[in-house]
């Protein structure tokens, strides 16, 4: 696969990005944002998960019988996921968080960290997208890991991101993509503009 290829489906950026080591099979019991709650904040966070999971249950049933009320669904759908995001953020201890470069797929992370992970340890992941501060909040579990100067470059794969984030990832890296061509565009015009 040539380079072209590779960045279509890979950006790398400056990000927000915590990560909390967890126990084995925490993703099937635990909701993930609660490892970044205050205590307060954890028994709401994880009835915004049940409420998801009911809704998305109704919303499928709904979409075989009635396409226009399945929409309405949808926009219902947005509205509890921007919700769920506001009381995340109120909440959120952002101590963990720190800025650096993150590279970011559709599949999961790359980036820096200052302690060796073993492949196959599984983490809690709170990444921020900047400039316009949206969470992607998901399980994940380290891939790789490998020493560099300034600490251990981690490869992470996400378990089961929520669909919700898997659309904010992916109109996230498209806009990312779009400005990097443009501006690529931009730059051989010039060029070439100069030319004799």
């Amino acid at each position: 696969m040539d380079e072209e290829k590779r960045e279509a489906f890979r950006i790398s950026e400056e990000a927000l990005l915590a990560i909390v080591a967890v126990p084995a099979g925490a993703h099937s019991r635990i909701p993930v944002e609660t490892h970044f709650q205050a205590a307060a904040n954890v028994d709401a966070i994880a009835r915004f998960a049940e409420l998801d999971q009911s809704f998305r249950e109704c919303q499928a049933r709904l979409a075989r019988i009635d396409a226009v009320a399945a929409e309405a669904c949808d926009w219902l759908a947005a509205q509890i996921d921007l919700l769920r995001d506001i009381v995340f953020a109120a909440g959120a201890n952002d101590r963990g968080l720190r800025r650096g470069l993150v590279s970011i797929s559709a599949t999961g992370l790359g980036f820096t960290h200052a302690e060796r992970l073993e492949p196959g340890t599984p983490l809690a992941v709170r990444l921020v997208l900047l400039p316009q501060h949206e969470p992607i909040v998901s399980y994940a579990r380290v891939r790789q890991a490998r020493a560099g100067d300034d600490g251990f470059r981690l490869g992470v794969e996400f378990i089961d991101l929520a669909l919700e984030y898997q659309r904010r990832l992916n109109r996230h890296m498209l806009k990312a993509q779009i400005t990097t061509r443009t501006a690529r565009a931009e730059r051989a015009q010039t060029g070439m503009a100069r030319e004799p």
